[in-house]
């Protein structure tokens, strides 16, 4: 990923969705469901924005990138299938 280059920058939904390759709406939804850290804004009224933290974001796509390859490996292993 972009490691290093993003490191503690904070985006807005759009920019991080194009920069994670995911749809706004992903996105979003990963918040509700508390997988995405985010902060939220209340500058401007309303409901307020969200401002992710690319680093974080990255680490936590990493961290489930690695548990499903954790997961199909364990699969394979005790179904008896070759990977």
């Amino acid at each position: 990923m972009m490691e290093g280059k993003m490191e503690g920058k904070l985006v807005g939904t759009a920019e991080a969705a194009v920069l994670l390759g995911l749809s706004q709406y992903m996105l979003r939804k990963g918040v509700k469901e508390g997988r995405f850290p985010v902060v939220r804004t209340t500058a401007g009224g309303g409901q307020g924005k969200f401002l992710f933290d690319m680093r974080a974001l990255e680490r936590v796509i990493a961290d489930e990138a690695m548990s499903n390859v954790q997961n199909i490996f364990v699969a394979g292993t005790l179904g008896g299938g070759v990977l």
